[in-house]
């Protein structure tokens, strides 16, 4: 969903187009029901400006003495983004997710006139569930309203959607949205002779019937080689979960580590009256881990120290919103320097991040923004344990 958004910066006092009380209010998205006119088809935006994501607003800015220092000297305001976009008539039976993977910061989803949710964290990645309001065979309108005039740390933060933006589409039943836990245990020396693994995995079924579904477990060697697999029968109800626990053995297992990253995949399949209906990827690595009070840390038996580094999401010319690409060039820069690890400081990252991490292998410290046991903040750092688990850079 990157491409052909529509931009306008600044607020928008009146927002009641084509709407029920259009001729009393501005703005009455909360008095009715699909009442929201900016996040309709039609909405005139054709002032509003062309952009591609990932996008920073305020790095456009021009620097001022009022603006906050700390903050690069640069304003920060509210603005508004709309994309409209064509649903076939096809989709009309499936399940129709947004997944966003950070926006800065306090943002508002409209969809189609309708209120969509609502995400205050800059750095935290969500979805939601759009599939009642989709708009089949025709137009759909999305409209996010940012508001970055709130600082969350002490430096250059932007102000945006500035991390990637997803539409999916599934089968009423499927993998659930991070439903996958890779765990595997080996001995902690530099050549186990085993592997032993636990798969576990959540299936949605958003259907409205019980629904007998086969969960197939394939993991592939770093080489494309299947290596072991697994097949599980679960029964979930209607407009429910069900989780299904697996294990497996890989037999001599090529190891992850700084010095050979090497990343395995385990393929999901669910399988309905035998038609496979979702296909799942998830990319994982085999190491053990040690922290000693004495010896200090070491991996896969290997004693090593940290050469790391603390990083912030912000880069020359862009601001915050890096492209993948980027990303991987600074950490390619960093690993000729003789770096060995990250610091995700002091926030969640990208997904993207993670990956490359996987691949050069970058050790990293995964940090959540705000420590604390409110429901808000416990709820972070959940989502962040969960839709992080299976990088084996993370230490």
């Amino acid at each position: 969903m990157n491409p052909g958004w529509r931009f306008y910066r600044g607020d928008l006092g009146k927002r009641n187009f084509d709407a029920i009380h259009a001729s009393r209010f501005d703005s009455a998205e909360w008095m009715k029901a699909g009442n929201h006119g900016v996040s309709k088809a039609a909405y005139p935006d054709q002032e509003w400006r062309e952009v591609d994501l990932p996008h920073d607003f305020v790095i456009e800015n021009e620097f001022s003495p009022q603006a906050n220092q700390v903050h690069g000297s640069l304003p920060v305001s509210v603005g508004w983004y709309r994309k409209v976009f064509k649903l076939p008539e096809a989709d009309l039976g499936k399940r129709i997710t947004l997944e966003f993977d950070g926006i800065y910061r306090d943002c508002s989803i409209w969809l189609n006139g309708h209120f969509v949710g609502r995400e205050l964290s800059g750095y935290q990645s969500f979805s939601f569930d759009i599939t009642e309001i989709c708009n089949y065979g025709g137009l759909n309108a999305l409209a996010v309203r940012v508001d970055a005039r709130e600082f969350e740390l002490w430096s250059y933060e932007g102000g945006g959607i500035y991390r990637d933006v997803r539409l999916v589409k599934t089968d009423p039943v499927h993998v659930a949205y991070d439903g996958t836990c890779v765990r595997f245990e080996v001995e902690h020396t530099a050549a186990p002779a085993e592997a032993h693994g636990t798969l576990l995995t959540t299936v949605a079924n958003d259907s409205t019937t019980t629904t007998e579904a086969e969960v197939v477990s394939c993991i592939l060697n770093p080489e494309g080689k299947e290596v072991a697999g697994v097949s599980t029968t679960l029964q979930i109800p209607a407009l429910s979960r069900g989780e299904t626990v697996q294990t497996v053995t890989i037999n001599t297992p090529q190891l992850w580590s700084p010095d050979t990253p090497q990343l395995y995949t385990l393929l999901t399949q669910i399988q309905v009256n035998g038609k496979t209906i979702d296909n799942y990827e998830t990319r994982f690595g085999i190491r053990s881990l040690k922290f000693d009070a004495k010896q200090g840390f070491s991996i896969n038996g290997k004693s090593m120290k940290l050469k790391g580094v603390c990083n912030h999401q912000d880069h020359a010319g862009v601001g915050i919103a890096i492209p993948d690409r980027l990303q991987e060039w600074r950490i390619e820069q960093l690993k000729a320097m003789g770096c060995n690890a990250l610091r995700t400081s002091h926030n969640q990252p990208t997904p993207a991040l993670l990956d490359i991490c996987d691949r050069h292998g970058i050790m990293v410290m995964d940090e959540a923004r705000m420590p604390g046991a409110t429901p808000e903040l416990m709820s972070q750092m959940e989502n962040l344990i969960i839709r992080d688990r299976n990088h084996p850079c993370i230490i």
